[in-house]
């Protein structure tokens, strides 16, 4: 049986280096502009750490079946 890793978004202040895990944030339209919903301690909003490019790709086998 294969194992199932959950991994959390981890996201970064531009006030300090610490970097924080968070399973559920929503995205929000915040002042004009897309915005993860989580703040740190000093008021503003953190940004995602390891932030992705890119389009995925969503293959399907003969059976229409996504892989």
């Amino acid at each position: 049986m294969s194992k199932y890793i959950c991994l959390m978004a981890k996201y970064k202040c531009e006030c300090s280096d610490d970097i924080v895990d968070a399973p559920n944030v929503k995205i929000r339209f915040v002042d004009g502009e897309v915005r993860h919903d989580i703040k740190c301690p000093c008021g503003k909003y953190m940004d995602l750490h390891n932030p992705k490019s890119g389009v995925p790709s969503f293959r399907s086998n003969r059976y229409g079946q996504v892989l």
